[in-house]
């Protein structure tokens, strides 16, 4: 499970206060209910997953049943050295998806 983030470029041409609309649009509560069931996003506002109707909540992986079986993303892990050839632990594993796959 992991959790994105929005940011604002510092001196934005569009100009921070239309960056600011956008974020609170996505955020409304039942625009996250609908994209859970467009695309399997969970939401990750609080309003937005007390919203969820029964038949679509097999698809939330914010449910608590959910979130009980999944593997919460460290950050700082994949950001550390991995003590292989200088390569922090993203660039490792990104290194060994792409040879295994490409086999």
């Amino acid at each position: 499970m992991n959790v994105d983030v929005w940011s604002i470029p510092k001196n934005n041409p569009a100009g921070a206060q239309a960056a600011m609309k956008l974020i609170a649009f996505t955020q409304d509560p039942q625009r996250q209910v609908d994209l859970l069931r467009i695309l399997g996003n969970g939401p990750v506002n609080p309003a937005a997953a007390a919203m969820v109707p029964d038949d679509i909540k097999m698809y939330d992986p914010t449910q608590p049943e959910h979130r009980a079986v999944q593997a919460v993303l460290n950050p700082e892990w994949w950001n550390e050295p991995s003590g292989q050839g200088g390569l922090s632990n993203d660039a490792l594993v990104r290194e060994k998806w792409l040879d295994a796959v490409s086999l």
